[in-house]
């Protein structure tokens, strides 16, 4: 049997990742210390959208879900300045008319992706706000344990990890 690939951290990265290794077949496990996102309302971290450009969305195209992402998407021409005087004057993010970027919610992006990763049975999601952040991981024979203040969290035999939290 294959052993399992094991990603901390179920944000954007982390979520968009599994997502693709579950896709093409792989048995993953996704660990995340805040509780779901879909399920209670988070305070704090970043809040801020993002703006979603044509490589995020190659991203999104990877998995299927260029649709749903720009169903997501808020059209972003350029930026308005402010001068002293009360005037205002738009600044174009690109010199070409039709061209603009997206403003995406992260909280919104990052739930579409845990949705679709929940549907593939090869993927586990560990949710949970009692999961705190690992201190430190002792290596053995690749059988990490991983270490927070109250003793060993999660000891695992598995074939990648990939950490993605701060």
């Amino acid at each position: 049997m294959t052993k399992p690939i094991i990603i901390l951290g179920a944000g954007l990265c982390g979520s968009l990742l599994a997502l693709r290794l579950g896709q093409r077949g792989h048995e993953v496990h996704i660990y995340e210390k805040r509780p779901d996102l879909r399920k209670n309302k988070f305070d704090g971290g970043r809040s801020i959208n993002l703006a979603f450009s044509d490589r995020g969305n190659k991203g999104m195209k990877l998995v299927g879900l260029e649709d749903q992402a720009k169903s997501l998407c808020i059209p972003m021409n350029g930026r308005m300045l402010h001068q002293k005087d009360g005037q205002k004057q738009m600044a174009p993010y690109s010199g070409r008319s039709k061209e603009y970027i997206n403003s995406i919610s992260r909280e919104g992006l990052t739930a579409l992706l845990l949705d679709e990763a929940e549907k593939l049975q090869n993927i586990s999601l560990q949710l949970r706000g009692t999961f705190p952040r690992c201190r430190c991981y002792q290596w053995k024979h690749f059988r990490p344990k991983l270490n927070s203040n109250i003793g060993v969290l999660l000891e695992h035999s598995f074939r990648l990890l990939c950490s993605f939290f701060q």
